[in-house]
């Protein structure tokens, strides 16, 4: 089962991958960001991928939050999901489009 973390919780050890579930009028999922000392709310693409599993934004349904989270902490393990640059964690595939995108840009201007 997901790891649950409470809502604003300082410096938590992230045992089970970098998204957890976070009680705050609902469960929803939130996400390790480097530097800071409380999950936060993911990034777009991984709101994407969550919908996509059936999960939009907030839940009463805490069994249905923890497969969401456990899905991504395993799509992590699998290297669907990567530590960006920023910080942030991120569907891979929005990283190769970014990159595709920038490499576009510069064909155009050359």
């Amino acid at each position: 089962m997901a790891q649950e973390v409470g809502y604003f919780e300082n410096n938590p050890v992230y045992q089970k991958g970098p998204f957890v579930i976070v009680s705050a009028n609902g469960w929803r999922i939130e996400a390790e960001l480097k530097g800071h000392h409380c999950p936060v709310l993911p990034a777009s693409s991984i709101y994407a991928m969550m919908e996509k599993l059936g999960l939009r934004g907030k839940t009463n349904d805490k069994e249905k939050a923890a497969l969401v989270c456990d899905i991504l902490n395993g799509m992590v393990r699998t290297g669907q999901i990567v530590l960006h640059d920023n910080g942030c964690w991120v569907d891979v595939w929005s990283v190769f489009r970014a990159q595709e995108k920038a490499e576009q840009v510069l064909r155009e201007v050359q």
